[in-house]
C-alpha cells in the first residue's frame, strides 16, 4: 500500500488566504507567508513520495488555472464543493479509491517533520488505526 497524501490549499489571488494576518502583514506578507508554508510542505511529502512511502498531492480548492498556478510542483486534485468538510471527505474518498489510504494536510504546519507522517503511515501500514489525527 502507498497512501496519497493530500495538501489543502487556495490560490491566492483566486481566494482569500491569511486574510485575519492582513491589518497586521499586509496582503502580500501574508500571501508571501501561505505560499511558503505550502511549500515547506510540499518539501516533506515530496521526500516521503520520493522514498516510495506515498503519493503526494496538491488539493486545490479553486477551478485549475494552469497560467498562473503556484501548484505546479504535484499532481493535483480538486477538492469539490462544499463546505471544509465536505471537500475534505471528497478528497479522501478519491484517495482511498486510488490508494487504499489517505492523508490529509492543511498548510499550516510549515514545520511538519517527516517522522510524524511516517508514523502515521506506520500506524496505517500495520492497520492500528483507520485515522490517524495529528
Amino acid at each position: 500500500m502507498r497512501p496519497g497524501l493530500a495538501l489543502f490549499v487556495k490560490t491566492p489571488g483566486r481566494s482569500p488566504v491569511k486574510s485575519r494576518l492582513w491589518p497586521a502583514l499586509g496582503r502580500e506578507a501574508a500571501e508571501a507567508l501561505y505560499l511558503d508554508g505550502a511549500a515547506a510542505g510540499a518539501v516533506v511529502a515530496q521526500g516521503l513520495q520520493d522514498e516510495g512511502l506515498l503519493n503526494a498531492y496538491w488539493a486545490v480548492a479553486e477551478a485549475p488555472d494552469d497560467s498562473a498556478s503556484p501548484w505546479q510542483s504535484l499532481p493535483r486534485l480538486s477538492q469539490g464543493e462544499g463546505d471544509l468538510g465536505t471537500r475534505m471527505a471528497h478528497v479522501y474518498a478519491v484517495l482511498q479509491e486510488r490508494h487504499g489510504a489517505a492523508l490529509l494536510v492543511g498548510t499550516d504546519v510549515p514545520q511538519m517533520p517527516a517522522a510524524a507522517l511516517r508514523r502515521a503511515l506506520s500506524a496505517l501500514h500495520r492497520d492500528e488505526a483507520e485515522v490517524v489525527l495529528g
